[in-house]
């Protein structure tokens, strides 16, 4: 999956500077928050913590058309990892528990993207206040320290979602966004997209 993401992005930053109609007002960013499921080694046990884990993204895209634009998304959470101990029996097929070590640990997802923008079809672009548009995304999971042995819930590596989406245009830079629909981790996001000179 890594491999195939990495692929991806190279081919659109050669599309990006083999376009000879290339231009900064084709580049856009997204700023957003989603939470998703508890993504820890054990059990949330604590009713003192929240039982979903937080998770901050930036997602680049560049617009093929008015209507269509893709990119990368990358995001970056922390997550509790449970490192265990075991007391010295020398029986590998019973071990006993001796300890467990809590410990956060950054957790990182990453991704292609596809938004499809519905509103462009019905009325011009440049004079809405709002768009509504069709996003997709499949990346996957990396947590950058995970024993087998120590987790309780087994989590997908593999992240997807399709989702519809509404951004309501406070300048002609930015706006604010909410995202709703299906996927196997987050059903919600939202956030800040920001165009670069985008001419109007």
């Amino acid at each position: 999956m890594k491999v195939i993401t990495l692929t991806i992005f190279v081919l659109l930053l050669s599309n990006l500077y083999s376009n000879n109609n290339y231009s900064h007002d084709n580049l856009s960013l997204k700023i957003g928050y989603a939470h998703y499921p508890w993504m820890g080694d054990m059990p949330n046990l604590n009713t003192f913590k929240s039982n979903f884990t937080p998770l901050g993204y930036i997602e680049t895209n560049y617009s093929f058309t008015l209507y269509i634009d893709a990119g990368v998304i990358i995001g970056f959470s922390l997550y509790e990892h449970a490192a265990h101990t075991y007391y010295d029996n020398n029986n590998e097929e019973a071990k006993i528990l001796k300890s467990t070590k809590l410990s956060m640990k950054p957790m990182f997802t990453y991704g292609i993207n596809l938004n499809i923008h519905i509103l462009p079809l019905i009325i011009k672009q440049n004079s809405s206040f709002f768009d509504v548009y069709i996003s997709s995304k499949m990346g996957g999971i990396h947590f950058t320290q995970r024993n087998k042995e120590t987790v309780f819930i087994q989590r997908s590596l593999i992240d997807y979602g399709v989702y519809g989406g509404i951004a309501i245009r406070a300048s002609k830079k930015w706006s604010f966004y909410y995202e709703h629909g299906y996927g196997n981790y987050v059903e919600q996001k939202f956030g800040i997209h920001i165009k670069f000179n985008r001419k109007e």
